[in-house]
């Protein structure tokens, strides 16, 4: 079942923050917690909808938040009298109002010829200046598409600059054994990340490896962080972790 105005403290302070980087997201209204953990939000001009695990991080501590994080949620925002990228020509075509007397023109003479041609000729006008938006708005889709495509690419073939693995301080016996060990992975991408297979490396003291664990982090959010705490073992004096795999539909691995 939603969960109407959860967070609604965390939610008004993160606003805030988006806000600040697009003026034009309103005031908040109400939210519901839906079932694919994301705060739907309702604005007084629009909405947005926040990433449940934003809201979380955010609440635990706001350095757990990115500066990309905050951006890609600002985007998210969706007005609700949305403004049409249209041509500055067609723009003007279609605000501009035809004058009053044209009409009544019209509307006296019936199936006059002057007023037909000039109806004909301002629905011309319409016509091309519509066609034009069209083209404009195909070009303009065909453009992101490419560019997703090699954005993708690249992160495909730096993956491991995107998305990256690392130990804490934990605690250590000279005589073997590894306490309060943490995995974190760190997901920098804009794409969700099904699966992370991690590697973990004990090394004993004279620098041979003892063992070596796997590990998978789940369902990991574009720009998020996630974190594994590892059991405790009595052997080992050092660990060292990389991760082995990366299942993500959204970039084709």
């Amino acid at each position: 079942m939603p969960i109407l105005d959860e967070k609604k403290d965390v939610i008004l302070s993160i606003l805030e923050k988006l806000r600040a980087i697009n003026p034009q997201i309103g005031q908040y209204d109400k939210s519901i917690l839906n079932e694919d953990s994301t705060y739907a939000v309702k604005l007084t001009n629009g909405r947005i909808d926040l990433p449940a695990e934003l809201v979380h991080d955010y609440e635990q501590s706001t350095s757990f938040v990115t500066e990309e994080q905050l951006k890609a949620a600002a985007s998210r925002f969706k007005s609700a009298q949305p403004v049409k990228n249209y041509p500055a020509a067609t723009a003007t075509l279609l605000q501009t109002e035809a004058p009053r007397s044209y009409f009544n023109e019209v509307s006296t003479k019936g199936s006059g010829t002057s007023g037909l041609k000039k109806l004909l000729i301002l629905t011309v006008i319409i016509v091309l200046g519509l066609a034009g938006y069209f083209i404009y708005t195909k070009t303009d889709k065909e453009k992101k598409e490419i560019t997703i495509k090699d954005n993708k690419e690249e992160i495909r073939n730096n993956i491991n600059s995107y998305v990256t693995a690392e130990t804490n301080n934990y605690k250590y016996s000279e005589l073997g054994g590894i306490y309060g060990l943490v995995i974190t992975i760190r997901n920098n991408t804009d794409y969700l990340l099904e699966n992370v297979k991690v590697e973990i490396t004990y090394i004993k003291a004279n620098g041979d490896v003892w063992r070596n664990k796997e590990t998978d982090f789940e369902m990991l959010s574009p720009h998020s962080i996630g974190t594994i705490t590892v059991a405790d073992t009595d052997r080992g004096v050092k660990v060292q972790c990389r991760i082995i795999s990366i299942k993500s539909t959204a970039l084709g691995l």
